[in-house]
C-alpha cells in the first residue's frame, strides 16, 4: 500500500511541474511583466547560442542547395548563349558566301558587257580530268553550246568546250596539258603557244631563244587555229628560263583566270 502510495505521489508531483512548465512557458511567451521578462531574457540567452549553431550548421547546407540551383541555371544560360553563337556564325558564313558569289557576279556581267561577243553564262557544277582541269557547267547543247567554242571567266580565257550534251558541256581548262591555244605577246608580237603543265602550271612554247620577251610581259590570245579570237587576254609572263642558242625560250605564264577557284564562265557564241 505504501509504495501504491508513493508512486501515486510521484506521479502527481510530476504532472504538477509539466503543467508548472507549461504555465510558465505561456507567461514567458505574452507577459511583460518585470520577473517574467527577466525570466523570459533568461531562457533566450540560454536558446539563442543553440538556435546560432543550428543556423552556423544549416546555413552551408542551403547556400549549397542554392548554389546547385544557380549553377545549373548559368549552364543552361551558357548552353542557350553557345547555340545562339552557333546560329549567327552559320548565319555570318552563308552572308560572306552570298557576298563572295555576288561580287564574282558582277565582275562576270562587267566582263559580260567588255566583251564583243555573245556569250552564255554558266555555273560549274563538277570538276574532273585526271589533273582535275577539266570541268563541267550547267549549260548545254539546248543553250547554243557546241564543242571547240571558247571559254572566257573573270579576268580572260578558261579554256574551251569539248563535249556537249542537251543540259551541260564538259570544258577544258588551259592548265591541262592537253591543252594549246595560239598566243602572243602583246608588247613584241612575237607567237607562240600556250600549253598546260601537269600540276596547274602553262607555259609559252616555241618562242625563239632570243626573243625580247620580259617578266611582266601581257599574254593575248593571237587567233590562229579557229578556237580563240583574237585579243582575248590570257596572262603574265612571270619567269624566263635561262636562254641556249639550241633551245627554245623556257617562259612561264600565270593566267589572269584562277583556274582552281573558277566558278562561273561565258561560253563564247560568237559575234553579237
Amino acid at each position: 500500500m505504501d509504495s501504491d502510495s508513493t508512486r501515486r505521489n510521484r506521479i502527481i508531483f510530476a504532472l504538477l511541474i509539466i503543467a508548472g512548465f507549461i504555465v510558465l512557458t505561456l507567461a514567458l511567451r505574452d507577459s511583460d511583466f518585470g520577473p517574467v521578462r527577466f525570466a523570459r531574457g533568461v531562457v533566450t540567452a540560454v536558446v539563442s547560442p543553440v538556435q546560432g549553431a543550428v543556423v552556423f550548421v544549416t546555413s552551408p547546407i542551403g547556400n549549397t542547395f542554392s548554389n546547385i540551383r544557380d549553377f545549373s541555371s548559368l549552364r543552361r544560360t551558357n548552353d542557350e548563349l553557345s547555340e545562339r553563337v552557333d546560329q549567327l556564325e552559320q548565319e555570318n558564313t552563308r552572308l560572306g558566301q552570298l557576298e563572295d558569289e555576288n561580287e564574282r557576279l558582277r565582275e562576270l556581267l562587267g566582263q559580260k558587257e567588255r566583251t564583243t561577243f555573245a556569250t552564255v553564262p554558266g555555273h560549274i557544277i563538277s570538276y574532273g580530268g585526271p589533273w582535275g582541269s577539266t570541268v563541267v557547267v550547267d549549260k548545254g547543247s539546248d543553250d547554243g553550246i557546241e564543242r571547240h567554242m571558247p571559254v572566257l571567266s573573270i579576268g580572260g580565257v578558261a579554256g574551251q568546250v569539248v563535249d556537249t550534251a542537251s543540259q551541260t558541256a564538259t570544258i577544258r581548262l588551259i592548265s591541262d596539258p592537253r591543252s594549246g591555244v595560239g598566243v602572243e605577246v602583246e608588247r613584241t608580237k612575237e607567237r607562240g603557244v600556250l600549253e598546260g603543265e601537269v600540276g596547274g602550271g602553262t607555259k609559252l612554247r616555241f618562242l625563239p631563244h632570243t626573243s625580247g620577251v620580259r617578266a611582266g610581259d601581257i599574254i593575248i590570245t593571237s587567233g590562229i587555229g579557229g578556237v580563240y579570237p583574237r585579243g582575248l587576254e590570257v596572262g603574265t609572263v612571270s619567269e624566263i628560263s635561262q636562254q641556249s642558242a639550241l633551245l627554245e625560250a623556257g617562259v612561264k605564264v600565270d593566267p589572269f583566270v584562277i583556274l582552281d577557284r573558277v566558278a562561273d564562265v561565258l561560253v563564247v557564241l560568237g559575234d553579237k
